[in-house]
């Protein structure tokens, strides 16, 4: 979709840095849980953050 950033991981492509980040902490083990936590709550805070960034900080920064 010539969209960045993007990431190829052998044939799975994926782009917006969100999902990459998301992607990441779930496909490889042994992440820090401080970093994307096992408990779903407090992941879904993250993800809340993450979608708030997305609606707001980026909407500011193309003017």
């Amino acid at each position: 979709m010539k969209q960045l950033p993007a990431i190829a991981d052998g044939r799975f492509k994926l782009f917006e840095s969100h999902a990459i980040l998301i992607y990441l902490a779930c496909a490889f083990p042994g992440v820090a849980d401080h970093w994307y936590p096992a408990d779903v709550f407090k992941r879904s805070k993250i993800h809340s953050v993450l979608d708030w960034h997305h609606s707001n900080l980026r909407r500011g920064a193309g003017v």
